[in-house]
């Protein structure tokens, strides 16, 4: 009879701690087995894959309060932990893979913050929950007005045709009598991609007049190839050139906030600040115009500051 036949295999299943792995997932279970005789047989692995986070319900709280919060999103364990720099995580209540709600108390300093889910591999998941005592207003999809090809759903316009010419331009009053702040993100589009340079050719987010839609700002951007550099230009009016400051790689998107502030309009890249005008003298409110070419611009957010 063979050496097979006569091992009578013994198997010892143990619950381990999760460890990241070179390929990006994590072991969390690990059956251990072994063999009567002297030969080991193989380690089984349960694997999870790196956290994903779509959507935290509400986006938005006030400083040192404390609440319940609904994380969205895809491999979520019974064991994972939630940690916030915007505020303690008092406890965590799993629902199922995809949901977890977690309840924070927020802390004293306002601004973007960041969520970091640990399944056994952490995932940090930047400027994803806004701390701030002003009155937040996000788009919905009705308060567009279309010049297609371009899609909207609520706070998110997405390009339509791959480099299109097609605009959308809120109804939402930025007023220049107080201060407030304008936040959005930019996407790539999976519609495709310039594989040439572009030069600053589209104006994808402008700050337009509302009595005349004249442009008195405009966030443009560039892209170099094969380089793979994004390049961002903060015009003042509607030039072509303006203030550049640059994005590495095409799927680094980063939070974008204009800022204004006691007449001076700022202009800040994942909270730091990228440049300014001191006398932008508005003089009437604003609206949002957006172009979408090949980037789709998310997460749009109006905050009048307290």
């Amino acid at each position: 009879m063979s050496r097979a036949k006569n091992s009578q295999i013994i198997v010892a299943a143990a619950l381990a701690t999760a460890t990241p792995l070179a390929n990006g997932t994590a072991a969390v279970g690990v059956s251990t087995l072994a063999a009567r005789e002297d030969h080991v047989h193989p380690i089984s692995l349960q694997l999870f894959p790196v956290p994903y986070l779509s959507e935290i319900i509400p986006d938005s709280y006030l400083p040192s309060t404390t609440g319940n919060f609904k994380l969205k999103g895809s491999f979520f364990t019974t064991t994972m932990t939630v940690t916030t720099l915007g505020g303690v995580v008092n406890y965590m209540t799993f629902i199922n893979s995809h949901e977890v709600d977690v309840n924070i108390t927020t802390g004293a300093t306002e601004g973007s913050f960041s969520v970091t889910i640990d399944n056994g591999i952490s995932k940090t998941f930047n400027d994803v929950l806004l701390i701030n005592l002003g009155v937040v207003i996000k788009p919905l999809t009705a308060e567009w007005t279309l010049t297609e090809p371009i899609n909207v759903a609520d706070d998110e316009v997405y390009t339509q045709t791959y480099n299109s010419t097609g605009s959308a331009i809120w109804s939402q009053e930025l007023d220049y009598t107080r201060n407030w702040s304008l936040r959005f993100k930019f996407k790539k589009t999976p519609l495709g991609f310039p594989t040439v340079d572009t030069g600053y050719t589209y104006k994808n987010l402008s700050l337009i007049n509302v009595s005349n839609g004249i442009i008195r700002h405009t966030l443009s951007n560039r892209v170099y190839t094969p380089s793979n550099r994004y390049v961002y230009s903060f015009i003042i009016g509607s030039g072509s050139y303006g203030t550049t400051f640059q994005s590495v790689g095409f799927d680094n998107f980063e939070g974008l906030e204009y800022r204004y502030v006691n007449g001076i309009l700022y202009f800040y890249k994942n909270g730091i600040l990228i440049t300014q005008d001191n006398a932008p003298s508005f003089g009437q409110n604003l609206k949002v115009k957006i172009l979408c070419s090949y980037i789709d611009i998310v997460d749009i957010k109006y905050i009048e500051l307290a």
